[in-house]
């Protein structure tokens, strides 16, 4: 998706990224998170702005798929940037649950990169082009 947004020369792109962790090997989030730094080489090659935005597990930020957990949907919702942990970078953001043994990208509690000024890096807003 983010090649084709790059091929068809889009502006900017801000990647919301929900890590899931069932069906991906452990350890591995970073490397598809961000596919060998795929938003920084297309921004640097074609002078675009791309960039991970925000991003967590789905058990942390959008309804579990066991029990219909609502209440984590009204709490969080998806990543966004006034809800979650601010970092620097995605890598910052992921790499506390590398170093524990059983955890999972779906349990990453949500995430906001932010620029030099600790303003959010990408937002949601109703109305954007």
């Amino acid at each position: 998706m983010i090649d084709k947004c790059a091929e068809l020369n889009f502006n900017r792109v801000k990647v919301h990224a929900l890590l899931d962790g069932r069906d991906v090997e452990r350890g591995r989030r970073l490397i598809i998170l961000f596919h060998r730094g795929k938003t920084q080489k297309i921004s640097s090659e074609k002078g675009l702005d791309y960039a991970i935005a925000s991003g967590g597990g789905r058990m942390k930020v959008t309804m579990d798929r066991y029990n219909s957990d609502w209440n984590i949907v009204k709490r969080d919702g998806m990543p966004c940037p006034r809800k979650g942990r601010k970092f620097r970078s995605a890598s910052d953001a992921v790499k506390p649950l590398q170093g524990r043994s059983k955890a999972t990208d779906q349990y990453l509690p949500a995430f906001v990169i932010t620029d030099d000024s600790g303003m959010p890096n990408g937002t949601i807003k109703d109305g954007m082009p």
